[in-house]
């Protein structure tokens, strides 16, 4: 039960890396990027722990 939402968690942060590395953030530097994903992936997974 406990690992559904650490599961979901783990996907958006890959889903996140994915889409960054997709997009090609050239534009930005390698730490931008990486605290961006990190971030984004850390706000869905509070998301879902609260949403499940």
């Amino acid at each position: 039960m406990i690992a559904m939402p650490h599961l979901l968690f783990l996907t958006v942060v890959f889903a996140a890396g994915l889409t960054a590395w997709a997009v090609d953030l050239g534009g930005h530097d390698t730490p931008t990027a990486v605290a961006g994903t990190i971030v984004a992936g850390l706000g869905a997974g509070v998301f879902l722990g609260v949403w499940l």
